[in-house]
Formats: structure tokens, sequence, C-alpha cells
């Protein structure tokens, strides 16, 4: 579960992800170590997947971005959402409500890339109904779709057996490195299998 203080090394990255530890500390009123730990927990956990460069837009000549909206195949929404997130074209995929009950977001070089990827690539998945496009004229505003407070949970997964951590996770420290288990036998599991490279990094 997020606190204050990860909250807020959060926000912080979030307004601007080249801060340095040292002025996220200084911001937020803790110390540097305190960042440094709350920070590598996160990115152990795979709360924090990367920290990657939003760029301006309006700065790139060339390129257009568009919206698709797409009507599928309930029962196939989710083999259809993998086979779309496979496109380097494809840059966000969301099922939604709806007649439309996919929203994908593409980044091309021209109109005629985005009239072939629809009708060579997209239209023919087994299961895809419509598509239809608009183009994104101007992004005025462009930030995660994610609401993060103080006592928002994680959800954790096993690093040994990749089930659900329904509750306190078992974990397993080694260097600069945690690990987190849903129960005692898989954190034994996983010391036995990598016990020769857990004791080469707890060096």
């Amino acid at each position: 579960m997020l606190d204050k203080i990860d909250n807020g090394i959060i926000q912080s990255l979030m307004k601007d992800g080249r801060k340095s530890l040292r002025q996220i500390a200084k911001e937020i009123g803790v110390s540097t170590p305190t960042v440094e730990t709350r920070f590598k927990r996160m990115i152990n956990t795979g709360f924090i997947k990367k920290i990657a460069p939003l760029l301006d837009t309006d700065k790139v000549e060339l390129g257009i971005t568009a919206f698709l909206f797409m009507k599928v195949l309930a029962e196939r929404a989710l083999d259809i959402a993998k086979q779309l997130s496979g496109f380097d074209e494809v840059r966000n995929v969301f099922t939604t409500s709806g007649d439309n009950n996919m929203i994908v977001r593409v980044a091309v070089d021209k109109p005629e890339s985005l009239e072939a990827l629809i009708r060579k690539k997209i239209s023919i998945i087994d299961g895809v109904k419509s598509v239809s496009s608009q183009l994104i004229t101007r992004v005025i505003k462009d930030e995660q779709a994610v609401v993060v407070k103080p006592g928002v949970a994680v959800n954790l997964t096993c690093n040994y057996c990749r089930g659900e951590i329904p509750k306190e996770p078992k974990i397993l420290q080694f260097g600069e490195y945690e690990r987190y288990f849903c129960c005692k036998s898989c954190l034994t599991l996983y010391r036995e299998k990598y016990r020769h490279r857990i004791k080469a990094l707890s060096k």
C-alpha cells in the first residue's frame, strides 16, 4: 500500500522525471536515502515500470497520431488487444464500454501509412467488426490516467509462481534487490533455484 512518501515521490516524478533523488527528497521533506529506498522498492514491485520521456508533439514536424474506434467481438477482445500491442505503430490499447468496445492510439508517418495499417493489419484480425479513425490535431494535455493517492493498494505478483499476492508478501532482500512471494514455500523454492545468483549479488 502506498503511503504519503510514496505518493510524494510519484507525483514529483510525474511532474518531471528528470529530477534527481536529492531534488525529490528536498521537495517532499525526507532524506535522500529514504527516497532511494522507496523508489527502488516501487521499481522492484513493478509498480513503476519505467521512466520514459514525454515528447512535445508540437515540436515534431513529421508524423501523425490518431485514435481508432473499434468494434470487436467481446470473446476475442483480449486476443485482439494482444495482437494490436505487437504492432510498432500502436501506442495504447484500451477496452471500453459501449458499441465501440476498443480504442487504440496509433502513431504513423503519414496518412497513407494509417490507411495501410487499418486495411492490411487491423481490419483483417479475426473478431474485428469495424474500425473508424480520427486524427489528433493538437495535444493540449497528455498525462497518465491513473489517480495515485496515499492508501492506494499495489497488486503484487509472486516472483516464483506468478500468482497474485493476496496479503502481506514474503520478502527476500539481497544486495539492492527485493523479491516478493505469496508464501514461504515460493520464497524457499526461489532462493534454492537462484542461490548462486543471490549469493553473488549479496556480496
